[in-house]
């Protein structure tokens, strides 16, 4: 009765004394004053994100939608923010919306603002029309401070 199989692998044994070298962990100084909009409608993640966004001195404005988001760009001086964080699902005005939206702004820094995509919907589909509305970056909810750190320092910091 039943089934029986004979899997036959050719596997390399790795000796258990090989240790991962680590990599250094940076203090990303360079972030400190940078500023960042970041346009998230649920407190908690709002109040999460800002928190680690100030741990490395960034400076924060927050927006609980993209229409909020557009307006406090558009207010702002040229180049004032040196990134947007943005989520992609808020109602009154998402995420895409608002980054179409600020690119077609008639000002010198809406086409070159780093916008990066903040959400759970992390499937290639949903990256490619991130950046087909003009979001250069995803990161995938939850997200890790040192992933974001990273990214924003990738990005920005020779602005």
């Amino acid at each position: 009765k039943g089934s029986e199989f004979t899997v036959c692998l050719d596997l390399e044994r790795v000796d258990d004394r090989i240790v991962e070298q680590e990599q250094p962990a940076r203090n990303y100084e360079e972030l400190a004053g940078k500023k960042i909009l970041l346009v998230e409608d649920n407190g908690m993640n709002t109040e999460i994100a800002k928190a680690v966004l100030e741990m490395k001195r960034m400076i924060v404005t927050c927006a609980e939608n993209g229409e909020i988001a557009c307006r406090l760009f558009a207010e702002s001086k040229p180049d004032d923010f040196d990134a947007i964080l943005m989520d992609v699902r808020m109602p009154v005005m998402n995420g895409r919306d608002a980054s179409i939206k600020i690119r077609s702004m008639n000002r010198k820094d809406a086409a070159v603002v780093p916008i990066i995509a903040m959400s759970a919907d992390a499937f290639d589909d949903d990256i490619k029309k991130n950046c087909e509305a003009g979001l250069n970056e995803h990161i995938a909810k939850p997200f890790h401070s040192e992933q974001v750190y990273s990214l924003l320092a990738s990005l920005i910091v020779k602005k």
